[in-house]
């Protein structure tokens, strides 16, 4: 296929996202241990020690830039190979227990759009995966916020068959979008501008946003300001596990009861 005229430049757009995913995948990596360590280390503004590995959003958004620059889009058919090729080589890079069995699944050559719904009773994921792999698709498509949309529901309708997961993407990538338009303009944020962060960890959203969006199992949904949202009875119904509140020395903490 021929390759837009401007797609080196789009591209390098895709790679700049890729780099910073990159490294905030790494960087936070290093940081999911015990609350006290973690809040000593800020504390003293104290990087991690090395090395910083990249986990499996990493691995995956190397495979949405390859079909990129392959294929000025997402093509689902061939990122399904680049996903099951990296994940044969690598399978330890932090995949969760549905990633596992999907792209288990895609490794042995069962279709993707099979694959997708062999979590969640055949619904598919509602998870988070496509949109912590997507930014470089913004970045690639950031001229034009339609093909933005629709190249983020192909990189996550793979792995993600529930309209959820898919409408994370979308979110992340129109984030992304827009921050590659800011930076083309040398633009800087100012009033009205927002960044959407997708945290595995409630107690880091806690720390650190103003609003939440929760994705609950039934397709439902709820937002707000986070201190009005985030409560126990929420969270369980959320994470379907119980959920305690307990109030640390700085704000309230969420645990596993």
């Amino acid at each position: 296929m021929s390759l837009p005229a401007d797609h080196a430049e789009r591209i390098a757009r895709a790679r700049l996202s890729l780099e910073g995913l990159s490294l905030g995948d790494a960087f936070g990596e290093r940081y999911f241990a015990h609350p006290h360590t973690v809040e000593q280390l800020i504390a003293d503004r104290a990087l991690a020690r090395a090395p910083w590995a990249w986990t499996d959003d990493t691995a995956m958004a190397l495979s949405i830039v390859e079909v990129l620059d392959r294929h000025a889009g997402i093509d689902a058919d061939a990122l399904a190979h680049a996903f099951a090729r990296r994940y044969r080589h690598e399978p330890g890079r932090g995949y969760g227990g549905g990633a596992h069995q999907i792209l288990g699944a895609l490794v042995v050559g069962v279709p993707w759009p099979t694959a997708a719904r062999l979590v969640f009773d055949g619904e598919g994921s509602m998870g988070n995966g496509g949109a912590m792999r997507v930014a470089p698709v913004g970045a690639y498509f950031a001229d034009d916020l339609e093909r933005v949309a629709e190249h983020a529901s192909r990189s996550a309708m793979v792995t993600h068959a529930h309209p959820d997961g898919q409408a994370g993407a979308i979110a992340i990538a129109v984030a992304a979008a827009v921050a590659a338009r800011m930076a083309q303009g040398g633009g800087k944020a100012r009033d009205g501008t927002a960044l959407v962060m997708v945290l595995h960890d409630i107690n880091l959203a806690l720390r650190y946003c103003d609003h939440v969006l929760l994705l609950y199992g039934d397709g439902q949904t709820e937002q707000g300001e986070i201190t009005a949202v985030l409560d126990e009875a929420r969270l369980t119904r959320l994470y379907h596990h119980p959920v305690i509140a307990l109030q640390g020395p700085k704000q309230r903490v969420f645990l596993a009861g």
